[in-house]
């Protein structure tokens, strides 16, 4: 998990505000970060998690030939929420703004792009989603990623 620091923690050596830092572990009131070779405790309240629109992947992703496109949040929900993970396997999400993106809706409500990329991996082929969101849907996009990434981790296991 990473988080983003809001406030420095005074001593101002520690950690830089608006710095991205993994977190190693966490309670109810701390999160615990290595910085520069060394483990320290902070506080939760000096740190938010970074936005999805923010992140910025390192290298981009095609859209496979199998693309789809659905007009919102919901109509994506509506019609893949319930598709097997085995099947459906998410390897990456992007998300960006309209400007970034071939997209133009009628809705001018709607001002992001959610990429989603799967592989069947029984079929051994690509696909992809378009999905137009709003920012303040990022909550339950989240939770909804999260589910997708955890999937992804048993694949890993035990690493």
């Amino acid at each position: 998990m990473k988080v983003k620091c809001i406030n420095s923690d005074g001593r101002e050596k520690f950690l830089t505000v608006g710095k991205v830092y993994e977190v190693a572990d966490k309670d109810d009131t701390y999160y615990f970060i290595n910085t520069n070779d060394e483990a320290f405790s902070f506080h939760k309240n000096r740190f938010i998690e970074p936005n999805l629109w923010e992140s910025k992947h390192s290298y981009y992703c095609e859209e496979s030939g199998d693309h789809q496109f659905y007009s919102s949040w919901e109509e994506f929900l509506e019609n893949c929420n319930d598709l097997d993970d085995d099947l459906n396997f998410i390897f990456r999400w992007d998300w960006k703004e309209k400007d970034e993106h071939t997209v133009e809706p009628d809705d001018s409500s709607f001002q992001e792009v959610l990429l989603l990329y799967r592989v069947l991996q029984r079929k051994g082929r690509l696909t992809s989603q378009e999905i137009l969101v709003r920012r303040d849907q990022e909550p339950e996009i989240k939770e909804w990623l999260r589910k997708k990434f955890d999937y992804l981790k048993k694949l890993w296991e035990p690493l």
